[in-house]
């Protein structure tokens, strides 16, 4: 074969092998989904999903790897309503689509081109930037945004690097909505849009407030959110219409970064001030493990007027094993158990590798930053653990820590935990 052909052929094959590696593609669909509120109510909503999966509220997180700069989804709409796809912060060539209103005034209902009913379409966004950002449908967003259209994007700048010289151990990340059922059973009748029932979100009046997709309710799980003594990114993002406030009790957080860019200065707070389509990136290394809560400081604490309820969550921050015991080798002391009634009984049992007649365990309880002793465990020879119940207590303990003397050895625990 001619050399120049085969340099030709080594040449399209490596710009080949070079826009492979710096593209990455997602096949998304959107469709309908009801959610189950905690009171039994069913509100139904729009959303996104990938085209091999379920539709779900918020839509897929889709990771941008470090090494590339474009990304492409193909959205395929399954819905009777055009919609679109945005993501503010990355490059993209918009096409804004038009329409003649009741005056004949030329008015803007899309950022871009539109995917009607059954239509698929591609959309593609060039230098894709690090950072976290929201993507959702950029025609009618009021309406269609409050309906469920919307997700995640995040791209690191490189491996355990939420941007240059900014790593992190673990992520958690914390999606804010709300839902205003009347809206939705409006535009589910058909009854939304000019001239209709229901005109426009200016009264938007939303009952229940969510954290990734659903409201609080008694007995969730708390959401696993790294280790202690390592470092955790915290991506928040909202898509309601409302601005909350996500507090973490006991903790203070370090904000780096806003729809994508970085602050020139970093910023201790407990706090964040989060707007409608706003998101931050925060980084968080607990020199203690445990259950922390996390609320919305503007009280959207409810399920329909039901507390409790709304945009509360817990982060739980694992114990190394390592951090678990101290002091000596001997008298080693494990927790087995903690469990808080509702009779203001706190069960705390353990056991302790060393003789009962020469250890003692101490209990004490964790109340965010506050200490407080508890007592002395009894020993069961019958079970061979020490365990008490401690009465009185009027609110549940973040975590337990248990003491052997005279060897100091400790184990904390958070409430409620079972081997």
């Amino acid at each position: 074969m001619n050399t120049k052909i085969i340099n030709v052929i080594i040449m399209l094959f490596s710009l080949w092998l070079t826009s492979t590696a710096s593209a990455v593609t997602f096949q998304l669909k959107a469709g309908t989904k009801n959610l189950t509120m905690p009171d039994g109510t069913t509100v139904t909503m729009w959303g996104f999903g990938l085209l091999s999966g379920a539709i779900t509220i918020p839509g897929p997180l889709l990771t941008v790897p470090p090494g590339d700069t474009t990304l492409t989804i193909s959205l395929k709409n399954n819905l009777a309503q055009p919609i679109s796809l945005v993501i503010p912060g990355q490059t993209t060539t918009l096409t804004p689509g038009t329409f003649l209103d009741a005056k004949g005034r030329q008015r803007v209902r899309s950022f871009t081109q539109e995917t009607a009913q059954n239509q698929t379409k591609t959309y593609t966004w060039t230098n894709v930037r690090p950072g976290t950002y929201t993507y959702f449908s950029g025609t009618q967003p009021a309406v269609q945004v409050q309906m469920g259209l919307y997700g995640a994007v995040k791209k690191d700048a490189a491996s355990n690097q939420a941007y240059s010289g900014i790593a992190y151990d673990q992520e958690v990340i914390l999606f804010y909505s709300e839902i205003d059922p009347y809206l939705h059973l409006r535009v589910k009748q058909g009854k939304y849009g000019p001239g209709k029932v229901l005109t426009s979100t200016i009264n938007y009046q939303p009952k229940y407030f969510l954290i990734n997709g659903q409201p609080y309710s008694s007995g969730q799980t708390p959401i696993p959110a790294g280790t202690q003594g390592q470092t955790t990114l915290i991506r928040f993002l909202n898509m309601g219409l409302k601005t909350h406030v996500p507090t973490l009790n006991g903790l203070y957080m370090r904000l780096m970064a806003e729809d994508g860019n970085l602050y020139p200065y970093p910023r201790d707070q407990y706090s964040v001030m989060l707007a409608a389509g706003k998101t931050i990136d925060a980084l968080l290394t607990p020199d203690q493990g445990g259950t922390y809560a996390l609320y919305d400081r503007r009280l959207d604490l409810t399920n329909n007027k039901s507390s409790p309820g709304g945009m509360l969550t817990y982060l739980d921050f694992t114990i190394p094993a390592a951090a678990a015991t101290t002091g000596s080798s001997g008298g080693l002391v494990s927790i087995v158990q903690t469990k808080y009634t509702s009779k203001n009984l706190l069960l705390v049992q353990a056991t302790c590798e060393t003789d009962p007649n020469t250890a003692t365990l101490v209990a004490e309880a964790h109340f965010g930053n506050t200490l407080e002793p508890l007592g002395t465990l009894l020993y069961k020879d019958n079970l061979g653990i020490y365990q008490r119940y401690f009465q009185n207590i009027m609110t549940s303990p973040d975590r337990v820590t248990v003491t052997c003397e005279p060897s100091n050895n400790t184990d904390t625990k958070p409430v409620p935990f079972k081997q």
